[in-house]
């Protein structure tokens, strides 16, 4: 466990701050008695609010300690300050000349301390001086600033370290925030563990360039707090967080491009904060983002947030490109009726980026149209937002054809295109246009004003904004060809404050889809996304992480996805969609969005700091809405989940005050009369707990039902089989009233159940004994029933079963048992799909379609196409149909149809990965149903199909069928004899008397016979089945009727045809027998 070092700052340290009136700059070390042990003698420090900082001229390193109450507690070890990279390594020659500390002065955040470090490199002759400061104001938070002055000659750096700083007190493992914009969602997710447990070394660089915006922060952090870097620039640069593992532990620093020094002058390489807090990075960020406050980069105040940023919205990318103005505008009322505020025009609108003129094949009447469609939506009580992607001139554009000189120019004289995350462009990339082009900012605020104002939309969605390619159109007069990067954010602020002149409420939102969001243009927006996420926890971390660094009142959406639900609400976040759904699925979806309308947590406090992620026994989060406490607990994160149920915490309360806990999703309480101070209990949850802490003023009286989620079986239920004696009893304390008793020696009860969870409640008593307790058949326990009297207790219970069906057994052994119930928690058995390869002929291909291979395929196979239009279709019989691929950025869209309508628009582009669960539809009605995959963008595949089938129709009783010789069913061929007597069935039978006369007889059944006789005269006949041959039959023999001659069983299902042929007459036919289920 790491220590906790705490310290008294008395007054020797203090007086150690103090500058000694000498002739050199340099201050007096520390000599703080109070932190022997810790502070070295002969170290130099400055304080600020929650930090201390220790430099050791000896040793040229830095540590940081965070100040709690009167103590410290260390959170970097030595660290070495960082240096120029020369030649390709970094030098670290420095030698100590001074150290100037300053106990108060006026910095970047106002007053505080400041350490100036001044060394010089022997081997280049750089003189470097690194400057810190601390503040009285922001709590933890570091400046740095660092500059460089050469010597008699010039000196070429390729990059610049600074801010280096290795994590105190590591033991196996550490979390890191990596605000890093190079790469996309599983890989690139921004919260990695860092295991320092495994063989694996974690590296990762976070670029923020003109390939990709990013958060220029990084934070590692263990259950002691941690320690951020972050770039301290007002205009967005080319800058590097990295995060690499150590030996034991984890560093983070911050670096920025190399320039040549040239001889005798001096440069300033860049400037950083770093910040030491307790808890997750959520306490990290937000001391970042309270610092760049001082730069003048300023988040919208709650005040500042229109209504419409916080309403339930749905957007029209359900149907892809295939929507319609009647589409959406029928779907009105219904979305209305849910309680939905905004809708969304999504992709698809417009003619080509840059122009951003309305489809004709979409708005065949232009502007009248839009306004129809805005009208309808205004009409019902909704705001209208457009979807758009800013800074993108388009490639066939008018704007590009009669304006080229508003677009970034590449090093070779070329248009750039607008980047992917890291590098690379995507299909749907236009030309970047250039934030210097006043023309390029013109057409920005021109297509706001047309939006707004001539088709009636209240606000914007904004979307691919990535990065900005650097510019060497000589028509811009850059600086530097780095200037385009570093201004795109000018695009963002025209246009919003474009917005706002035309509606103070107006709605913006800006989305790097997969990738944290860029910085710089926040202060813009009025609602942030998560940005694509793929997994439920990826989405909440993200939450949290928005939640810090744009404050708790600011709404933050968590993308649409039905499993997303409990995640939205849970987290506070605005809740969206975008299907068109039917059935349980929208069932589902209403429940959401009435649970999230009632409690409204979107418009609440988010506290991010109560408790730790990755740390704490729960994925934890927090909102206060109208005094009212909200916790959201979840255990189905895919980076760490807690093992069993440990106890839950509720941190935060008032520790005066009772309260009672309700789930507010299923309106149950699960624990009450808990005081804040120690308001801690254990309840059973699957995937998340959403809970709300209601205050009470006295005690609950009823106590919180143990089995909620449980079904209970009482000791007379039918499906309890009892062996041995047992015995009735009746008492008021027992369930139900009853109970039943044995003292018999191995009597026994068995009960059996689909579930994943079994409690035996009975009673305890000072003659009772000891039974032995089988769970499948295998002994799990040896239960002990004597004690003091009670009811209802629970004696055994066996939780987190695989959801089976399941067989408890409880044996007397000895004394006195029984059996007041059982409670067993109900599972649901996951249906068996039948699954349908990409190669099966039972799937339809029309196009052009390639067969490829990988081993992680279904069956190893897949199918593609990039045709226009082509389509794969399966026919099925069943209630639930899902459709599987392959997801890359290699793949674009897909159109999903079932039964002929337009379902879903589907996204293949994304991280690596295969066997995705694409499309879902459950609820179908029985019978057959058609599910199509139509080619929308780009190449799509199909992995493979599945289906859930219809069940089974009862099979109706097996019956017997009997046929008389004379049934004009019966085909005969040849002659044949008709001939009675009472002995025959009906008393007819009909006889052959010359060979290859024949009879036949079709029937529906399993098994068929043949009646006749047998006679001294009679001969032979042969038997066929369906045209094959199946025995020949002797006839002849003593006189008899009525005579079973023949009996063919367990024929398949279906249409059978039996034919007797007369091989030695005489042969005859009284009567056929069938069985039949048809």
């Amino acid at each position: 466990m790491r220590v906790k070092k705490f310290i008294s700052l008395t007054l020797s340290t203090m007086l150690c701050l103090q500058l000694l009136p000498t002739a050199s700059f340099a201050a007096a070390p520390a000599t703080d008695t109070g932190n022997a042990g810790l502070i070295a003698e002969g170290d130099y420090a400055i304080a600020g609010n929650g930090v201390r900082v220790t430099y050791d001229a000896d040793g040229q390193t830095i540590t940081l300690y965070r100040t709690e109450g009167s103590g410290l507690i260390q959170m970097s070890k030595p660290s070495p300050l960082g240096g120029p990279v020369v030649g390709g390594q970094e030098v670290q020659d420095f030698s100590h000349i001074s150290c100037d500390v300053e106990q108060s002065t006026s910095g970047v955040m106002g007053s505080g301390q400041r350490m100036t470090i001044t060394s010089q490199s022997m081997s280049t002759g750089l003189i470097r001086t690194y400057v810190l400061e601390t503040s009285d104001i922001e709590e933890g938070v570091v400046y740095t600033a660092t500059s460089y002055e050469a010597g008699a000659s010039d000196v070429e750096v390729s990059w610049f370290i600074g801010s280096v700083y290795e994590l105190y007190g590591a033991e196996d493992r550490i979390w890191s925030y990596n605000g890093g914009g190079e790469g996309p969602m599983h890989y690139y997710d921004t919260l990695q563990k860092i295991d320092l447990t495994d063989s694996g070394k974690f590296s990762r660089e976070n670029k923020q360039d003109d390939t990709a915006a990013s958060i220029p922060v990084s934070d590692i952090y263990i259950a002691d707090g941690g320690i951020t870097v972050g770039d301290a620039s007002a205009t967005r640069r080319e800058v590097h967080t990295p995060v690499q593992e150590t030996s034991d532990s984890a560093q983070v620093s911050i670096g920025w491009p190399g320039k040549v020094i040239a001889a005798g002058s001096v440069i300033e390489i860049g400037e950083s904060f770093a910040v030491v807090h307790p808890g997750d990075y959520y306490n990290g960020l937000r001391g970042y983002k309270n610092a760049m406050d001082h730069l003048g980069v300023i988040m919208p105040a709650p005040g500042d947030i229109p209504d419409s940023s916080y309403d339930l919205r749905w957007e029209s990318w359900g149907w892809g490109f295939n929507w319609t103005i009647d589409l959406i505008i029928g779907k009105l009322d219904e979305l209305q009726a849910a309680g939905v505020k905004q809708i969304t025009l999504d992709d698809g609108w417009y003619t080509n980026a840059g122009d951003w003129a309305l489809n004709p094949e979409k708005f065949p009447n232009g502007a009248s149209d839009a306004l129809r469609l805005t009208d309808a939506i205004h009409e019902h009580g909704m705001t209208a937002l457009l979807w758009w992607r800013p800074c993108d001139g388009g490639i066939d554009s008018i704007l590009y054809q009669q304006h080229p000189e508003y677009f970034v120019m590449d090093a070779d004289g070329r248009p750039a295109r607008l980047p992917t995350p890291g590098g690379g462009t995507n299909p749907s990339l236009g030309y970047a246009l250039c934030p210097m082009a006043d023309g390029a900012i013109a057409s920005q605020v021109d297509f706001v004003n047309r939006a707004m104002n001539d088709w009636g939309f209240d606000g914007f969605k904004g979307d691919y904004v990535w990065s900005m390619p650097e510019c060497y159109n000589p028509a811009h007069n850059h600086a530097s060809p780095e200037e385009s990067t570093e201004k795109q954010s000018e695009i963002y602020r025209v246009s919003y404050e474009a917005m706002v002149a035309n509606d103070p409420n107006v709605f913006n939102l800006l989305c790097n889809c997969g990738t944290p969001q860029d910085y710089y243009s926040l202060p813009y927006m009025t609602q942030i996304a998560t940005a694509d996420p793929t997994s439920v926890d990826q989405t909440r971390r993200r939450v949290k992480a928005y939640k810090a660094l744009m404050g708790d009142y600011f709404p933050v959406t968590a993308d649409h996805n039905n499993i997303w639900y409990p995640s939205a609400v849970g987290t506070g976040s605005v809740l969206i969609e975008k299907r068109d759904l039917s059935g349980t699925a929208k069932e589902e979806y209403e429940k959401w969005l009435g649970i999230a309308d009632t409690v409204q947590l979107q418009k609440g406090r988010f506290i991010g700091d109560l408790y730790s992620y990755g740390f704490d026994p729960y994925e934890t989060y927090v909102v206060e809405k109208d005094g009212v406490m909200y916790y959201a607990f979840y255990k189905d994160g895919s980076k760490y989940s807690p093992t069993g149920y440990p106890d839950i915490e509720l941190k935060g309360l008032d520790p005066n005050k009772m309260y009672r806990i309700v789930d507010y999703v299923n309106d149950r309480v699960v624990a009450t009369n808990l005081m804040g101070d120690n308001a801690v209990f254990n309840t059973r949850f699957s995937d998340y707990l959403l809970v709300k802490a209601v205050e009470i003023s006295e005690p609950d009286p009823e106590p919180v039902d143990p089995d909620y989620g449980f079904t209970s079986v009482d000791d007379r239920d039918e499906a309890l089989i009892y062996t041995g004696t047992w015995h009735d009893d009746n008492n008021a304390s027992f369930s139900e009233g009853t109970a039943r008793y044995t003292n018999s020696t191995d009597a026994s009860v068995v009960f059996s159940f689909t579930g994943t969870s079994i409690r035996w409640y009975g009673q305890r008593d000072t003659n009772f004994g000891t039974a032995e307790v089988y769970l499948d058949d295998e002994l799990k326990t040896t239960v002990d029933a004597n004690g003091a009297a009670e009811a209802g207790v629970c004696l055994f219970e066996a939780l987190d079963l695989p959801a089976a069906e399941h067989t408890i057994k409880i044996v007397c052994k000895s004394g006195v048992i029984d059996i007041d119930r059982f409670a067993y928690e109900a599972a649901t058995l996951e249906p068996i799909y039948e699954k349908v390869d990409a190669l099966s002929d039972r799937i339809t291909y029309v196009g052009n379609w390639e067969e490829y291979h990988n081993s992680e395929f279904y069956m190893g196979n897949a199918m593609r196409t990039d045709e226009a239009g082509a389509y794969a279709e399966l026919t099925f019989r069943g209630t639930a149909v899902r459709l599987y691929a392959e997801m890359s950025f290699n793949f674009g869209t897909a159109d999903v149809y079932l039964d002929g309508e337009l379902v879903e628009n589907i996204i293949l582009y994304g991280q690596e990965a295969t066997g995705q669960l694409m499309f879902e539809r459950t609820g179908l009605e029985e019978g057959e149903h058609t599910i199509r995959l139509v080619q929308n963008a780009w190449n799509i595949n199909l992995d493979y199909i599945s289906y859930l089938p219809e069940q089974d129709q009862p099979t109706p009783p097996e019956t017997t069928v009997t046929v008389d010789a004379m049934d004009a069913q019966l085909v005969y061929t040849g002659v044949w004899n008709d001939d009675y007597h009472d002995v025959f069935q009906e008393g007819t039978a009909r006889y052959a008397s010359s060979a290859g006369a024949s009879v036949e007889f079709e029937f529906t059944g399993s098994e068929i016979r043949w009646y006749g006789q047998n006679d001294s005269n009679f001969g032979v006949a042969s038997v066929y089945i369906d045209n094959e041959f199946v025995q020949q039959v002797n006839v002849n023999g003593a006189a008899a009727v009525g005579k079973l001659l023949f009996q063919k069983a367990d024929l398949p299902a279906g249409s059978h045809t039996i034919r007797i042929v007369c091989d030695t007459p005489v042969i005859d036919l009284d009567y056929l027998t069938y069985t039949t289920n048809a």
